[in-house]
């Protein structure tokens, strides 16, 4: 799983780049049963999963929130 967030994560970043969007913040991956939602953090990746769009608002703002203690604590 990790090999395929990696890769999805450049793909968004790519695509960012070229659009000139500034910094990747999130990928989101809409599924027909659910999202994948991927947060950078330096060399960590981050990912939720959900079946329902408003549990994908909360692990949005999960992530956002917590990605930088998330980050020190596994470094």
């Amino acid at each position: 799983m990790s090999a395929l967030a990696s890769a999805l994560n450049a793909t968004g970043e790519q695509a960012i780049n070229q659009v000139k969007f500034g910094k990747l913040d999130q990928v989101i991956i809409k599924g027909s049963e659910g999202f994948l939602l991927l947060q950078s953090v330096d060399r960590f990746i981050l990912f939720a999963a959900s079946k329902e769009i408003y549990s994908l608002a909360l692990a949005m703002n999960v992530l956002s929130r917590y990605s930088k203690l998330i980050y020190q604590t596994l470094v």
